[in-house]
């Protein structure tokens, strides 16, 4: 089969792919069903990557913690070790894990779920053409990942706080459990609202992170489509999540360190359990957490947890975007 007969085929599937997304966008049961697969393959992911993203959550507090650079420089291995020999396989691997995947059936399954109709919705708005089948562009794939990430992280802000305040226990105190940990921030921190500390710098990581995963993935996925070498299947979606993985905690790595920070500080002994020994008292909101930070630890602590980050994110993105898609097929729906 020559080149030019290959490409062609491409051209007609991804022509067919677009009209069935059309079709699919005006549909409220096919929309639920993204919902379903973005928090089925992410929770699961997410239940596999707990214990780097619970090594990410200790390196970016120690620089909190301690008054010395030292811990800036700690690698993600002795973390990891550390972790393992004082505190044993089952904090390591199972603190948080409930929350974090609770945490992914709000947040994924919104984020992953809104993108397509809201790529539809700015495209109608923003294109000249309301009948655009082509590639709507970057710039609306970005902004409906960053619409998405934001409505997906306020819905989850209260489980995040929880997976934070349960990983942030270091002396070897076993955590609270999370029905404690809500009910002690709802009596102490303002009630309810208690629950969206954090809020302001999670949606900014969440709509950075969002906006440059699918995005990331979506085009790269398209671009390489367009070539005679790719089809739509797990091998180009693989290539793409791989992209997609590194450009993502590159972006989102600054807003993570501030947002666990936040998360995890203390005011009014809002941590239960034990304390991080030394932990600033609060702060007053992201801009002071990131002045403070600067000022103590210079710009390099805004990549901590960098490489525990990497893994997690870009093993997320390995494997909850080609899961997706899979379950995608299966659900009879079409590719992203």
């Amino acid at each position: 089969m020559s080149t030019a007969t290959t490409t062609a085929q491409q051209q007609q599937y991804e022509h067919l792919q677009r009209l069935k997304r059309m079709e699919e966008n005006t549909s409220l049961y096919k929309t639920i069903l993204k919902f379903v697969c973005g928090g089925v393959s992410a929770g699961f992911v997410s239940g596999l990557m707990n214990s780097p993203d619970h090594v990410k959550t200790r390196m970016q507090l120690t620089h909190q913690s301690s008054n010395s650079g030292n811990a800036v420089n700690m690698s993600f291995s002795r973390a990891y070790y550390n972790l393992y020999k004082t505190e044993g396989l089952g904090v390591l691997l199972g603190r948080g894990l409930f929350a974090a995947v609770v945490r992914e059936q709000f947040y994924s399954s919104v984020r992953m779920g809104l993108y397509d109709p809201l790529k539809f919705i700015l495209s109608q708005v923003l294109l000249e053409s309301k009948n655009n089948t082509t590639d709507v562009g970057l710039t609306i794939k970005i902004l409906s990942g960053a619409i998405s990430g934001s409505i997906g992280s306020i819905v989850s802000n209260g489980c995040d706080l929880v997976k934070i305040r349960q990983q942030s226990v270091m002396d070897g105190s076993k955590a609270p459990y999370w029905f404690h940990i809500v009910k002690k921030i709802i009596k102490e921190e303002n009630g309810v609202m208690g629950l969206f500390r954090g809020g302001t710098p999670n949606v900014l990581r969440a709509s950075i992170l969002t906006a440059t995963q699918l995005s990331t993935y979506d085009h790269t996925k398209h671009l390489l489509l367009k070539t005679p070498y790719f089809s739509d299947n797990v091998y180009t979606h693989v290539t793409a999540s791989l992209v997609a993985g590194l450009l993502s905690t590159l972006t989102t790595n600054p807003s993570d360190v501030i947002k666990t920070k936040l998360m995890a500080s203390k005011k009014k002994n809002h941590i239960t359990g034990a304390a991080v020994s030394g932990m600033d008292s609060s702060y007053s909101g992201l801009i002071d957490c990131a002045v403070k930070t600067y000022q103590k630890h210079g710009l390099r602590a805004f990549m901590s947890g960098f490489v525990p980050n990497y893994i997690r994110i870009g093993t997320h993105c390995l494997l909850t975007l080609p899961l997706y898609e899979e379950l995608r097929k299966l659900m009879g729906l079409s590719s992203v």
